[in-house]
């Protein structure tokens, strides 16, 4: 016969472990509507859905689609980033961190040079992806390089490839 509190205690640390494995995976988010990274009202948890999901912080795979133009307008961080055709990322003087692959049909401009902005996985630009980085030259920090069969506008500013 088992003690009551055994019980108990199994209970809650099979309760315990399960949050926590919930808890580990990441989040997708998709752009909804034009607006900030950081406002709610620019994300959905699936494509085409309701706005109103977090937004994505690192850990996440943000999605920006739909023809929607997402600015970053404070620090922002995520696993992995699509840019689809027809849809705008602009990140401004902040940092992003984008710690996986980030894949580019649409297009990425650069609108500030503050701000350290790094690429840990492959930045892949599609045919029809564009990088824009040529009006203000800010240092990007690629560190899983760049296959490039779309418009790689490179400026002027420091690409450190380590």
């Amino acid at each position: 016969m088992e003690k009551p509190g055994s019980i108990l205690k199994t209970f809650v640390l099979v309760w315990a472990l399960a949050f926590s494995v919930v808890s580990t995976f990441a989040a997708d988010r998709y752009s909804v509507a034009t607006g900030n990274w950081s406002a709610n009202s620019t994300w959905s948890a699936t494509s085409g859905g309701a706005p109103g999901a977090s937004f994505p912080v690192a850990g996440d795979n943000a999605f920006i689609e739909g023809g929607f133009t997402v600015t970053i307008t404070a620090n922002a961080a995520c696993a992995n980033l699509s840019v689809a055709n027809g849809s705008v990322l602009t990140i401004g003087g902040f940092n992003l961190t984008v710690s996986g692959t980030t894949t580019l049909s649409g297009t990425l401009n650069h609108s500030n040079v503050a701000g350290t902005k790094i690429f840990t996985g492959l930045v892949t630009i599609n045919a029809g992806g564009i990088w824009n980085n040529n009006i203000i030259n800010a240092p990007i920090i690629f560190r899983g390089g760049i296959t490039n069969n779309g418009t790689f506008n490179a400026g002027t500013g420091t690409n450190t490839f380590n």
